[in-house]
């Protein structure tokens, strides 16, 4: 299966993460692929992300710490979005139903007058089960940093699921910037059972 074109804005990313400003490196997540799962996420970096001010003066260089934590974000991401697309399976409804009920909730987060309020709606059933399960990155292998990534760029990482057992999982890793690939690697992570997220219209 090839990545569908998806569009989960920041608030919905807001809610599908523990991590909070400033320390939240994914702003939307532009593609998913249930076979996987997998999932591409964008960051655009500015000037004024406040890491710039120190590393370094004169010459603003992103950690490649930094890139590691937006992959996993984006690796969380993707493995929320496959679960989320089980539970429809799992119910009887379509992935086109899924990706057609988030699409509306983007639209009600940003205003869009093409929102339809769905209380019924089983994505909100899904966000309640995905909040009790994110992941907890526990190591990085095999990273490699490939070229410098600097302000004015989008930054764009993409994750895949390539193994799991009980609750731990590994994930093929790679992040690229004007085109290029910048970083790429392997990070393993498990299941947080005991780390809740905040309800979706907290």
């Amino acid at each position: 299966m090839a990545f569908l074109p998806i569009d989960v804005g920041p608030e919905l990313v807001r809610r599908l993460l523990p991590q909070k400003p400033p320390f939240l490196m994914v702003d939307r997540v532009n593609h998913f692929d249930p076979e996987g799962p997998a999932a591409r996420a964008s960051r655009f970096l500015t000037a004024n992300e406040p890491v710039f001010g120190g590393h370094f003066p004169g010459l603003a260089l992103l950690p490649g710490a930094l890139m590691v934590e937006g992959a996993s974000q984006c690796a969380s991401l993707a493995y929320i979005l496959g679960t989320m697309e089980q539970i429809y399976v799992d119910s009887g409804r379509s992935r086109d139903e899924m990706l057609g009920d988030l699409a509306n909730l983007e639209q009600g987060f940003t205003f869009h007058p093409g929102y339809r309020p769905r209380p019924e709606a089983p994505i909100l059933a899904a966000f309640a089960q995905v909040g009790a399960m994110p992941l907890g990155v526990s190591g990085g292998i095999q990273f490699k940093f490939l070229k410098p990534v600097q302000p004015g760029c989008e930054l764009i990482y993409e994750a895949r699921l390539t193994h799991r057992l009980g609750e731990q999982l590994r994930f093929k890793v790679s992040a690229t910037a004007r085109g290029e690939l910048v970083m790429t690697g392997t990070l393993a992570a498990a299941i947080v059972p005991d780390l809740k997220l905040p309800p979706l219209f907290g």
